[in-house]
């Protein structure tokens, strides 16, 4: 649930309600950390496209705008969208693995 105004705490629309005490101090940082495997993968994405392959970034600036890009982009995503979309294509997988594997019976 996105709040409708500034009075509105951090507990009503965090990514993840069930973690302690979140504060809007740190929300973004949370949103972030609620979607490693997206965060990494679009930071890896995002450095071959701007050096290429083999290629090294060593300009401060260009990590530093990566990083606030990738911080806004999770928080917004997760306001939205909840969990990452990697991490729920992950989810998805795991439980289809897990629930086939019910039918299994072991030899013994």
């Amino acid at each position: 649930m996105v709040p409708n105004d500034a009075t509105a705490t951090a507990a009503t629309w965090h990514p993840n309600p069930r973690s302690a005490d979140p504060s809007e101090a740190n929300i973004q940082l949370a949103a972030l950390g609620s979607m490693p495997l997206t965060a990494y993968s679009a930071h890896v994405v995002l450095i071959l496209v701007i050096a290429g392959p083999g290629g090294g970034l060593h300009s401060m600036a260009a990590w530093l705008w990566m990083g606030l890009g990738l911080i806004l982009a999770c928080t917004v995503w997760a306001l939205y969208r909840g969990r990452g979309p990697l991490e729920t294509i992950t989810a998805r997988s795991a439980r289809a693995m897990a629930a086939g594997t019910e039918n299994i019976t072991t030899a013994g």
